[in-house]
């Protein structure tokens, strides 16, 4: 479970309130048994799809304002309107069915990083990134029947081609965030870093032709307070291996950052 909050003027929280009401209402009305809070946050998903969620309200105006039933008419009554086995007279439009929900269609593509161990007989600990550890059994379990999995191993990283550009590309940035999903500067706790910097400052001009400059061991995720420390702050930091990174304070200090986190390394003498 995830929570999600919004920080928004209040009449701007008010009509959200008032939309997800009225989508848990229709659900009410269309027969879901679940509690209030369970169908609000079904009224979430199907908000997510707006077009959708404008066809549920549609629908469900157009059932809950179909003609009321008519009055029950006489065995005459109901010939004379055309039934000619003497039964009472309906009403099609009255009898027209819920509206009825088409849930895999609400299912958004989303992508999950998931970090595991790729053997087939592996039963240990995964990390899903922005949810934490968890093991492959519940993962199983649990994402498998509520949405639309894609599994795509990542193999040699390593790979990916150097590329002459100052923007880095997409593919890059994929690998990077798979490899070094954290903000590398010492003892950062922040797992969603704002900018993939050059740890190697890049060189524009006819040195930056053929030099590969963005490439996987030339980046380090960084948020943007770090990233100013390492402009202007007088932190320097090297990448020796792709995803290591060896960081300078302004007094001396180096500190070794990797993906077990921060280690202070002794001076030498």
């Amino acid at each position: 479970m995830r929570g999600f909050y919004i920080k928004a003027p209040v009449a701007t929280v008010v009509v959200f309130d008032a939309a997800l009401q009225r989508i848990a209402d229709i659900l009410k009305d269309l027969g879901d048994a679940d509690t209030i809070d369970k169908r609000r946050v079904k009224a979430l998903l199907i908000l997510a799809c707006p077009d959708l969620a404008a066809e549920l309200i549609a629908a469900h105006q157009a059932w809950r304002d179909r003609p009321e039933d008519p009055p029950e008419l006489s065995d005459e009554a109901a010939v004379s309107k055309g039934s000619t086995d003497g039964s009472r007279a309906t009403d099609p439009d009255r009898t027209r069915p819920r509206p009825v929900i088409d849930w895999p269609v609400l299912l958004p593509q989303v992508v999950v990083n998931l970090h595991a161990y790729a053997a087939p007989d592996a039963e240990g600990i995964a990390r899903v990134e922005g949810c934490g550890a968890m093991t492959q059994g519940w993962i199983k379990e649990h994402l498998s029947p509520h949405a639309k999995v894609t599994v795509r191993p990542v193999l040699d990283i390593e790979g990916r081609a150097p590329v002459d550009a100052y923007e880095i590309p997409d593919r890059h940035r994929r690998a990077v965030r798979l490899m070094t999903p954290a903000d590398t500067f010492p003892y950062s706790t922040s797992l969603d870093p704002d900018q993939l910097d050059h740890t190697e400052p890049y060189r524009h001009g006819r040195d930056a032709v053929g030099a590969g400059q963005s490439r996987l061991g030339n980046y380090g995720p960084l948020s943007t307070p770090h990233h100013r420390l390492k402009t202007f702050g007088r932190w320097t930091v090297k990448q020796p291996f792709s995803g290591i990174y060896v960081w300078r304070d302004p007094y001396g200090v180096y500190y070794l950052v990797d993906h077990t986190g921060t280690r202070a390394l002794p001076r030498v003498a």
